[in-house]
């Protein structure tokens, strides 16, 4: 969509240059069909003369480049949960008043919490929360739903390029990989995974592959290739994932982590993640982070999924923000 193309581009500049980040996506999904809509990175190149650009810059960000998606996978963890029967949204979660032991590893939140409702660790983003969700839940089922969402595997999407992210496997999940992944560390997605995974809920439950091109006409105006929305299969159920759509409006209310994401007239759900960027060195680096929102458009029809990722931005470090 060339209008959706040219905002998102023209956004994702600002927010690029005004926090001073290394780079920028935004994926726009249909999430009625899954076509992709918009496509925007920066630092970009111009296609005419590709030459004059750095190498580095002319890689899709969108399907070969993952990351750790941090908060944002909540929704998805929940959505599981409550799609297996596991929790409530009212179930009440000591949230230990901010810091929970694993073993030998302290879990935090960014503030202290006592008891939540499920729907209250969703929309406060609290990690102590998720990881109680996850050990309910389970390694096996909880791997399970990622799996179904689509993690650890290509989408298919007709553009080169695209890797599969990482999902490690489940004989290597520990009870401290569990908690972690609830909480969306120790799993890589790119961010037409998480796009995707987040347009299921926005569709009642049901994965689509995503694709760019809806078809190709030769000169005579014949068509010669064409792509059409491709069932995959049934993530969750319909009422978990419309149960998912009225709990993520309530994160983008006043006293949830994205109330800035609130637009006059329409009715938005949505996600906030921050997530520390892993250090080649080894462990997690001390101050890069990658900043993202997730949003679905309107709630009552959803017509729009989009995801906003900042890579180091040296502004503010939060989704939220």
């Amino acid at each position: 969509d060339a209008k959706l193309q040219y905002l998102a581009e023209r956004e994702l500049g600002r927010a690029v240059q005004m926090s001073g980040a290394l780079a920028g996506t935004v994926l726009v999904l249909d999430p009625r069909t899954f076509a992709v809509l918009a496509l925007a990175q920066v630092p970009t190149f111009d296609p005419n003369t590709p030459g004059d650009s750095a190498p580095d810059t002319r890689r899709n960000r969108a399907i070969s480049d993952c990351y750790e998606p941090g908060s944002t996978l909540k929704a998805l963890l929940v959505a599981a949960a409550l799609d297996s029967e596991e929790v409530r949204l009212q179930d009440q979660i000591f949230c230990e008043y901010g810091g929970y032991r694993v073993g030998r590893h302290t879990i935090h939140d960014m503030h202290s919490y006592g008891d939540l409702s499920v729907s209250q660790i969703l929309i406060k983003s609290s990690n102590i929360g998720a990881a109680k969700i996850g050990q309910r839940l389970g390694k096996e089922r909880y791997y399970q739903y990622l799996q179904r969402f689509g993690f650890g595997r290509t989408t298919g999407i007709d553009l080169p390029g695209e890797i599969a992210g990482i999902l490690p496997t489940l004989q290597n999940w520990s009870r401290i990989k569990l908690v972690t992944a609830s909480f969306g560390q120790g799993v890589a997605v790119t961010p037409l995974q998480l796009a995707s995974a987040y347009a299921v809920l926005a569709n009642d439950g049901m994965l689509m592959r995503p694709y760019v091109v809806s078809e190709v006409l030769n000169a005579n105006g014949d068509v010669v290739h064409a792509n059409s929305p491709t069932r995959l299969r049934q993530v969750i159920r319909p009422e978990t994932a419309q149960q998912m759509l009225a709990l993520l409006e309530h994160v983008v209310e006043p006293g949830g982590t994205g109330w800035r994401a609130q637009i006059n007239g329409f009715r938005v759900a949505g996600k906030t993640g921050t997530s520390q960027k892993v250090d080649p060195r080894g462990g997690y680096s001390e101050k890069g982070r990658m900043a993202s929102f997730i949003g679905i458009v309107p709630v009552d029809h959803p017509q729009l999924v989009i995801l906003v990722v900042i890579d180091e931005p040296k502004t503010a470090v939060y989704g939220g923000t």
